[in-house]
């Protein structure tokens, strides 16, 4: 058998269940106002992008595997700042 001494009472025990509870119930409908906030800040219209593919330099790696490559966007000017 094994003993164990909590300093912790009884009472405080059950105030922590309560507010447990209370804050699981809570969470669901605190998440969704969170995600339609979220969705309404996010911007109307997609960025327009470009990819830009440059010349190899002729290191033997870019011989191989070609030149650099990036990736241009553009935001549009009417969305929203954060």
């Amino acid at each position: 058998m094994v003993l164990g001494f909590k300093s912790r009472s009884t009472l405080e025990t059950l105030r922590r269940i309560i507010q447990t509870r209370k804050f699981l119930a809570l969470l669901p409908s605190k998440l969704a106002k969170a995600e339609t906030k979220w969705h309404a800040a996010q911007p109307k219209r997609p960025p327009d992008f470009e990819f830009i593919e440059q010349e190899p330099d002729g290191s033997e790696a870019q011989r191989l595997l070609g030149g650099p490559i990036q990736k241009r966007f553009r935001f549009h000017k009417d969305d929203p700042k954060i």
